[in-house]
């Protein structure tokens, strides 16, 4: 889950998925991942900083992000 640190959001590390276009996570919601657009900030190794599409409390994706697609259907084992 993104966790809320005062004005900045910190998620793992696993979540963010960078390419030549952007970095992006994928929040689930109703048994789908919805791709989101963030901006990277600082890291300790194993959380990142981030802003852009995501809120405090929404559940992203940490396993498989590299194969994830926008409106996916997913199955969550772990929350």
């Amino acid at each position: 889950q993104a966790a809320s640190g005062g004005a900045t959001l910190t998620i793992p590390n696993a979540a963010i998925r960078s390419d030549g276009t952007g970095d992006r996570v994928y929040v689930i919601r109703g048994g789908r991942a919805f791709e989101r657009t963030v901006h990277i900030g600082l890291t300790d190794g194993q959380t990142t900083a981030v802003t852009g599409e995501l809120a405090a409390g929404d559940t992203v994706a940490t396993v498989g992000v590299s194969t994830l697609k926008d409106s996916i259907l997913v199955n969550v084992v772990n929350k």
